[in-house]
């Protein structure tokens, strides 16, 4: 993960670390291995945010100031497009692969109510570091292609991302989640109840010197196995 690297491999006097709970034990236990200091605080969110009592089942059904949030670039432009033909408004997309300065002005335009643009369609990255105008946050599934089939999208994320919505930077005062379909709508309600089980791994990336380090103990050279 790109957060154990910068925990473990920083040379910098503080690293701030900004995540869920859930990792704390974790990142505690990481940090006390290595000998450093650590300090924890935590904040409270400062706005409610509510469930909808019903999923939307159509995307004309979106108002401004909707985010919907699919998990692949495919899905998000066919989204795009049907809610662009269907509808007067139109929208910004973001998502991971797009260069930073292009999120930057996605969200820039999304967030400006004069822009023309109303509705964002996402992936999860909108829960990375954005400030973004959302009132509502829409799920358009709450399952998720890992390489070999369909699993659930861990509760953690869904949190992170419903939790975009109506937040105190914005200009609603309160932020509403729903999914696109009502058999998901169970699933995101037991996301927002329950607390998150606490990590209890996380990868850690070797460096060069960490496979040197390795291949000179157990095979003498460092050049590998065959050294």
């Amino acid at each position: 993960h790109a957060w154990t690297r910068a925990l473990l491999g920083l040379k910098a006097r503080e690293v701030h670390l900004c995540g869920g709970l859930e990792a704390e034990p974790l990142v505690r236990s990481m940090i006390e291995a290595t000998g450093d200091n650590y300090e924890l605080r935590t904040y409270d969110r400062l706005t409610p945010l509510f469930v909808e009592d019903d999923a939307l089942q159509r995307y004309d059904a979106v108002k401004p100031g909707d985010t919907i949030v699919a998990f692949s670039v495919r899905k998000i432009d066919e989204i795009r497009a049907y809610i662009e033909a269907k509808t007067e408004y139109k929208c910004c997309v973001i998502y991971g692969q797009l260069p930073s300065e292009t999120r930057a002005k996605q969200a820039k335009r999304f967030n400006d109510p004069e822009s023309g643009f109303d509705i964002l369609i996402a992936s999860d990255a909108i829960g990375m570091g954005l400030n973004l105008n959302i009132r509502r946050v829409i799920l358009d599934t709450v399952t998720k292609w890992n390489g070999v089939r369909e699993v659930q999208i861990d509760r953690s994320l869904i949190k992170q991302i419903a939790g975009r919505a109506g937040r105190r930077s914005s200009a609603f005062p309160s932020g509403l989640a729903t999914t696109l379909d009502a058999k998901d709508m169970a699933y995101l309600r037991e996301c927002l109840k329950l607390d998150v089980a606490p990590l209890e791994a996380a990868g850690i990336s070797p460096t060069t010197e960490h496979l040197s380090a390795f291949a000179q103990e157990h095979y003498g050279g460092g050049s590998g196995a065959g050294g």
